[in-house]
């Protein structure tokens, strides 16, 4: 399944940006492919997600596992917690703007632009 979100973006930049300690295996990072695990009921799914196209222009590959993963009902939910954790839906227009007026900010900006703020997971739908 494909995800869109607004431009900018950069999936490694933002996972990057994720709190993840060495023994985190509920979200990992490779360096091409970010998994993340989470609750839908008593199911589990796992979510890999790698970006294709630029940063101006990205798309989001999603594949999904588990026992419910072709289900709509978990599609919807996957799209939902990973919407959220990755912030695909942040306008970050207005801080660019911002941070271009400001000499110390502005290299900054360029130079991390695509990252999304890092964001904590949902709960689990029941």
């Amino acid at each position: 399944m494909k995800l869109e979100t607004r431009a900018p973006f950069r999936l490694d930049l933002t996972v990057w940006a994720l709190p993840r300690q060495a023994g985190n295996r509920i979200d990992t990072w490779d360096g091409v492919t970010y998994r993340r695990c989470f609750a839908m009921g008593k199911t589990a799914l796992l979510a890999e997600v790698s970006q294709r196209g630029s940063p101006a222009k990205p798309h989001l590959i999603v594949s999904l596992q588990g026992a419910a993963s072709e289900q709509p009902r978990a599609r919807a939910y996957a799209t939902t917690v990973l919407r959220h954790i990755l912030g695909l839906d942040v306008d970050l227009d207005a801080f660019y703007a911002f941070a271009s007026l400001d000499p110390q900010l502005a290299p900054l900006a360029q130079r991390y632009r695509g990252l999304k703020p890092p964001r904590f997971g949902l709960a689990s739908v029941p």
